[in-house]
C-alpha cells in the first residue's frame, strides 16, 4: 500500500511539474498585454518618432520574437509613444531606410542575425545569392554603428547580446555584453535588483526595490571584468544572486547586470536580458521597463548614462 501511495504521489508530483513547464512555456496573453499597457502613460515624445523592431535570426530561434513582434509594435501605439515597422529583412539597414527612423530595436536576434538563416545555410547558398547576401550584411553593419553614432537610438532585448558573437566585435563593445549561458533558466525563480531606484528609467516602476520573477537571465562572458569599475555604462537592474534560486554557475561570479544604458558617439543604447517568457512581455512593470528604454533611445527621456559607483 505504501508503495502504490508513493507512486502516486510521484506521480502526481510529474504531473504538476509538467504543469508548471507548460505554463511557463505558455503562449503570450495578448489581451493580458494590452490591459497592462492600458495603464501606462508615456512621455510624451518631442517629434512623432518612428521605430525598427528588428528579428533576424542566425542562431537559436525564441518563441519570444513572435511575442517582441506583436507586444512591441502595440506598446507604441497605444501609449502614443511611437510608431513601429516590423521586420526580419536586413534590408532596412540600407542607408536611404534606416534614416527613416529614430531607434533600432533588436528583438531576440541571435548570431549573424542579418543574415536571417544559420550560417551553414547562409555559406550553401549559390555564389550570387550569397555574396549579395554577405555584401548586404557588410553594408548593414556599416550602416547601424554609423546611425547610432550619429544619434539614433538601439534597444536590445534578451538575446540582443547572444547576437554576433564572433567576427563583429564593434557591436559586442556597443552593445556592452556578450552572452556566455544562462544558469537561470525560463523556469528558475529569480529576484531582481533595482540599483538606483531614483534612476529616471526605472523610478516608480516596481512598488520595492528589488522584485521576483520567472525568467531566463543571461551572464556575460568575462563579466567581472568588464563591469568592475567600468566607466562606460550605467546600471539600472542586477540579479540578487543570494535570493535567486541556486543554480551551478562560474566561479567567482560576483555580478550578474540585467539591464543597463550607454551612450555611443551622439546615440543611446537601453538593453535588458528580460524578455524570454511570455509573462514578461505581459507584465505592466517590464513593459514600461521597456517603454522607458525606448523613449530613452529615442531621445525623449533625459536620463544619465555615465558610471555610478553603486552599480558594482
Amino acid at each position: 500500500m505504501n508503495r502504490i501511495k508513493h507512486t502516486v504521489t510521484a506521480l502526481l508530483g510529474i504531473v504538476l511539474l509538467v504543469g508548471v513547464a507548460q505554463a511557463q512555456d505558455k503562449e503570450l496573453n495578448l489581451e493580458k498585454a494590452r490591459e497592462s499597457i492600458a495603464t501606462l502613460e508615456a512621455v510624451p515624445p518631442q517629434q512623432p518618432r518612428k521605430v525598427l523592431i528588428f528579428s533576424g535570426v542566425g542562431a537559436f530561434r525564441h518563441n519570444a520574437i513572435e511575442f517582441g513582434k506583436q507586444v512591441l509594435p502595440l506598446l507604441g501605439e497605444m501609449t502614443g509613444a511611437y510608431e513601429a515597422v516590423v521586420t526580419d529583412d536586413a534590408a532596412y539597414f540600407e542607408k536611404d531606410s534606416l534614416s527613416q527612423f529614430d531607434a533600432v530595436i533588436f528583438n531576440n536576434t541571435s548570431g549573424r542575425a542579418f543574415h536571417n538563416l544559420p550560417w551553414k545555410e547562409a555559406r550553401q547558398l549559390p555564389d550570387e545569392e550569397r555574396n549579395a547576401l554577405f555584401d548586404l550584411e557588410d553594408r548593414a553593419q556599416k550602416n547601424l554603428m554609423e546611425f547610432i553614432r550619429n544619434g539614433g537610438g538601439f534597444v536590445g532585448i534578451h538575446a540582443a547580446t547572444d547576437t554576433y558573437t564572433r567576427g563583429w566585435d564593434e557591436y559586442t563593445e556597443m552593445i556592452g555584453g556578450k552572452f556566455e549561458g544562462h544558469p537561470w533558466n525560463k523556469r528558475t525563480n529569480v529576484v531582481v535588483d533595482i540599483v538606483e531606484p531614483e534612476h529616471p528609467l526605472v523610478a516608480g516602476i516596481f512598488e520595492e526595490n528589488s522584485f521576483p520573477m520567472q525568467e531566463e537571465i543571461y551572464i556575460m562572458k568575462d563579466v567581472n571584468d568588464e563591469w568592475i569599475g567600468a566607466h562606460d555604462r550605467r546600471m539600472l537592474l542586477k540579479l540578487n544572486i543570494e535570493e535567486s534560486q541556486k543554480r551551478p554557475m562560474p566561479e567567482g561570479l560576483v555580478i550578474v547586470p540585467i539591464s543597463w544604458i550607454k551612450e555611443i558617439g551622439e546615440g543611446r543604447l537601453f538593453y535588458t536580458s528580460l524578455g524570454h517568457n511570455a509573462a514578461t512581455f505581459e507584465n505592466p512593470g517590464t513593459l514600461e521597463l521597456y517603454l522607458r528604454g525606448i523613449q530613452y533611445a529615442c531621445g525623449d527621456i533625459p536620463a544619465d548614462a555615465s558610471f555610478a559607483a553603486k552599480g558594482e
